[in-house]
């Protein structure tokens, strides 16, 4: 019965897919269904057909209550009507519309800011490494730094490594979509920084999501920009994500050995993580498993063992932005540590609790319904916003992407600190460009309202 219902969810995520109006090919409410779609409906049926037995091996307490709660499948559903319903509230957005956003500064200004923009990434990046030991010691500890088994001294500097992402998009759209010619060979040199940098924080961040992302960004912002989904490259990437997401942890967990040792080494380890995960009969559907065995597990702890969070998780994520191991300030209990003590019993890696269980670990089914139906409702917002912003700057579509992405992941990993800690940047950068803007709003035909940071003043025509 309860595959049935997943079914029914999967068509009518389709259809809602198919059938609602868009401005973008790609939006965060497409990138939304896919992740919803995928973990959701997808998994869930995939366990049903194959078992419990391919899950992976930190869901090792988690995967006794997969199909012991005859309700899950229903709170599954429940929840994306009530996304749906937060979603419709088309009032919530219609101010944004009425507003328009002119930036200050000449191109060569912005060179200017994007010259200090690397200068800061670099001077972050130095003292976090040299903080840790050197680069080789860095690398070595990806995976204890990615899972919480140890921290960093500098950690809270790793919150501006997402700028190097911001910049890459940036000189892409400038060189190869809007084909900046003033200053073409200045942007080539930030586009090959970038690609430099990225290449190391791929070793440095340890994960196969931090490489998918910046594929599909590259992709996502052509596609919107020509309004063609390109589909050969889009079959090229789907193929690709499937290559990374299979071979990606094997390869990260051999990076050690090429490090500390040699690339026969490296090759040797890559081979023999391969052929233990294929002795294992790895499944490709264990890498989506955890939100919906967490939403089980929350469901079945949740008013019975575990206490209500109230949705402390969004506050604790706000206040883990101060640098608090630099004062010896303790973090809180996470929701992604608890949820990994229910699921795991032990702390070696992370298990994110995916959107639902977030909300379940706070007030139950009903967390699970008005999280939801306010998540529909920021989706909304969202995208009156975006549809205001590529109407009046076409490079803004950098912005949009990397904020739909944050805003359809979130959906799989469920973790609010994760979420602000990876978008810290993002939002100190969209910040920043505000305050060298002037925002007008259009109230009625007789009042013009102008804000220019960063005084404010008001004219009356």
């Amino acid at each position: 019965m309860d595959y049935m219902i997943y079914l029914l969810l999967g068509l009518l995520i389709i259809y809602v897919e198919l059938t609602r109006k868009r401005t973008f090919l790609i939006d965060h409410i497409m990138i939304f269904h896919f992740f919803y779609f995928l973990v959701y409906v997808l998994t869930p049926i995939m366990l049903y057909f194959y078992g419990t037995d391919i899950l992976n091996k930190d869901l090792q307490l988690g995967k006794f209550y997969f199909g012991k709660n005859p309700f899950t499948s229903i709170v599954v559903f429940l929840a994306y009507l009530f996304f749906l319903l937060g979603f419709s509230m088309r009032s919530a957005g219609e101010r944004i519309s009425h507003f328009s956003i002119s930036l200050k500064i000449s191109e060569k200004k912005l060179i200017h800011l994007i010259f200090f923009a690397y200068f800061i990434l670099f001077l972050a990046l130095i003292i976090f490494v040299q903080g840790e030991g050197g680069l080789i010691k860095t690398i070595q500890n990806s995976e204890l730094y990615r899972s919480g088994v140890i921290f960093a001294k500098y950690g809270f500097l790793k919150r501006f490594f997402p700028l190097n992402t911001i910049l890459l998009f940036y000189t892409y759209y400038k060189i190869f979509l809007e084909k900046e010619s003033r200053y073409l060979q200045t942007y080539k040199l930030f586009f090959t920084l970038s690609l430099i940098l990225f290449t190391l924080f791929v070793a440095l961040n340890n994960s196969r999501g931090f490489i998918l992302a910046h594929i599909l960004g590259l992709y996502v912002i052509t596609a919107i920009y020509y309004h063609n989904y390109f589909l050969k490259y889009m079959l090229t990437i789907g193929l690709l994500g499937i290559l990374i997401i299979k071979y990606g942890d094997p390869l990260f967990y051999a990076i050690p050995a090429w490090v500390d040792h040699d690339f026969d080494l490296f090759l040797k380890e890559f081979n023999t993580r391969i052929e233990n995960r294929n002795l294992e009969d790895h499944n490709i559907f264990a890498n989506f498993a955890h939100p919906i065995i967490s939403l089980e597990t929350s469901l079945a702890l949740v008013g019975e063992q575990l206490g209500f969070r109230y949705f402390v998780d969004f506050l604790q994520a706000i206040v883990a932005l101060l640098p608090n191991k630099m004062f010896g300030i303790e973090d809180p209990q996470f929701v992604m540590v608890l949820n990994t003590e229910m699921n795991y019993g032990e702390k070696i890696s992370i298990v994110l609790p995916g959107i639902l269980a977030l909300f379940a670990y706070s007030l139950h089914a009903v967390g699970v319904f008005i999280g939801m139906f306010f998540y529909g409702l920021l989706g909304r917002i969202l995208l009156e916003l975006f549809k205001t912003l590529y109407r009046q700057y076409n490079a803004s579509i950098v912005f949009i992407y990397m904020i739909s992405f944050t805003y359809g992941y979130f959906v799989f990993r469920g973790s609010p600190r994760n979420a602000l800690f990876d978008s810290f940047i993002l939002f100190v950068t969209i910040a920043v460009l505000l305050m060298l803007s002037r925002i007008t709003s259009e109230k009625s035909k007789e009042k013009m309202i102008t804000v220019d940071f960063p005084r404010i003043r008001k004219k009356v025509q």
